[in-house]
């Protein structure tokens, strides 16, 4: 096999597969900025290393054991400007990623 078709080969896009990881970043409780930046860390991570998906904590922007702080305008605020961060600052990355997050309803 020539080394270009070789190269074709094993590529595991060629076949049909993805490169698929779960992360978990190191989060600041009650801090979506933190959280964005330790986010972003770990896409940019995946985008070097081929990840085509990403799959992130459930509350990875806010944290889990914020009680009633879910309830609180700050916190949700703070949420909101941090998805707009991850999706300005992942324009130009490859994989597509999910993140959890308190929304309001």
């Amino acid at each position: 096999m020539a080394p270009a078709q070789r190269e074709e080969f094993v590529n595991i896009y060629r076949h049909g597969l993805a490169r698929v990881a779960c992360a978990t970043p190191l989060l600041a409780l009650s801090n979506p900025a933190a959280n964005a930046k330790a986010t972003l860390a770990q896409v940019r991570e995946g985008h070097e290393s081929g990840h085509r998906l990403i799959v992130f904590p459930e509350l990875g922007l806010s944290g889990y054991a914020n009680d009633d702080l879910f309830f609180q305008d700050a916190l949700l605020d703070a949420v909101l400007r941090a998805i707009e961060t991850l999706k300005r600052e992942s324009r130009a990355l490859d994989p597509v990623f999910i993140v959890g997050a308190p929304l309001r309803v």
